[in-house]
């Protein structure tokens, strides 16, 4: 059968995709001659304990048991003016139930630690925002390659395709209301909730420990606190290696600016800071566990996400990205299910 117009539309518009991720890439390679592609941005270190970061192992053990429990049989028989309705109740029940695990431990770790909004990685100012949405866009872009090729390659080589809840509702039942509470779960509410799981309290705690363990943070602090002779050395407010004013004081050489040049080498001699990548990419992986061979291009991108907060240390650019991610997936999503073509 010869294409659709419906089909060079997704095809072009998927080569455009591929074309401006080379392209990407391409600049970024450049930049990475001449240095890191992001600029390292420090902080002070996460106030919270290894108790917020079990979250993300909670959401682990919860797909590994809901795969390893799961009937395996499909949906239950229900009358067909049913499906719709039910489906997406069933997406509103799992969006709540991660909201309000994801939301409650937000609201414990604010109120226990006493974190800033600096500490969560939100942005000061409007252009702030800008700039972290035009980072997240370019990571994403980045990241297209990889991750689709990666999953393509994966289909091929496995026969297997995609067995994510969300995009099998869609295929199965093609109705409106689910598609849209399928975008809006997969958008809006899934980048929100893992992000701040997995990049902003599992990550952000696993930097702090990687820190200690080093050890360099606490001679940054000690040569801070000789430089001002007993004066405080963190000053509130103080964020991007820049110290803040203090009750009238001129600015102060704080800690967090001497710790602007990070160290080069981390644990068990990775560069410093992709222990925490990696083991809280593997973990985001994970708890894709039971829904094909998702959980390999997710690590890929996960690995992006974690450089991105890592240098930057800032949560909306990886929300951006992860939104763009899954607005892409349930767009293609919905031009094949639309001319009849078959899932990849």
């Amino acid at each position: 059968m010869p294409p659709t117009q419906e089909d060079f539309w997704l095809g072009g518009f998927m080569l455009s995709l591929a074309t401006a991720s080379l392209a990407t890439w391409y600049v970024l390679i450049g930049r990475m001659r001449r240095g890191p592609i992001l600029a390292y941005e420090p902080r002070r270190p996460v106030p919270w304990g290894g108790a917020a970061a079990l979250l993300a192992v909670c959401f682990v053990a919860i797909a590994i048991l809901a795969t390893v429990f799961s009937g395996g049989g499909g949906r239950s028989k229900e009358p067909e003016a049913d499906v719709p309705r039910n489906a997406v109740r069933d997406i509103a029940l799992s969006m709540a139930e991660q909201g309000v695990l994801v939301g409650a431990m937000l609201v414990v770790v604010v109120v226990v630690s006493g974190a800033t909004k600096f500490d969560l990685g939100l942005p000061e100012y409007v252009d702030g925002l800008v700039r972290d949405i035009k980072i997240g866009i370019v990571a994403w872009l980045a990241a297209l390659v990889p991750v689709y090729g990666m999953q393509l390659a994966l289909v091929a080589l496995l026969g297997e395709p995609s067995q994510h809840p969300l995009i099998k509702m869609v295929a199965q039942d093609q109705d409106g209301s689910i598609l849209l509470a399928a975008f809006f779960a997969a958008v809006l509410f899934a980048p929100i909730c893992e992000e701040t799981t997995f990049r902003l309290l599992l990550q952000g705690w696993l930097e702090k420990w990687e820190d200690a363990k080093l050890g360099w943070r606490a001679a940054m602090e000690s040569t801070a606190a000789v430089a001002t002779d007993g004066l405080p050395v963190v000053a509130e407010g103080a964020t991007m290696g820049v110290a803040a004013p203090m009750d009238g004081n001129p600015t102060l050489p704080t800690a967090l600016a001497l710790a602007d040049v990070a160290p080069i080498h981390g644990l068990f001699g990775l560069p410093h800071g992709w222990v925490p990548i990696l083991v809280s990419s593997l973990l985001f992986a994970l708890a894709h566990f039971g829904i094909g061979p998702d959980p390999i291009p997710l690590f890929l991108l996960a690995l992006v996400l974690g450089y991105v907060y890592q240098r930057t240390h800032r949560i909306v650019p990886c929300m951006v990205t992860h939104a763009l991610f899954n607005s892409l997936t349930l767009i293609a999503l919905w031009r094949m299910l639309s001319t009849g073509e078959p899932l990849p």
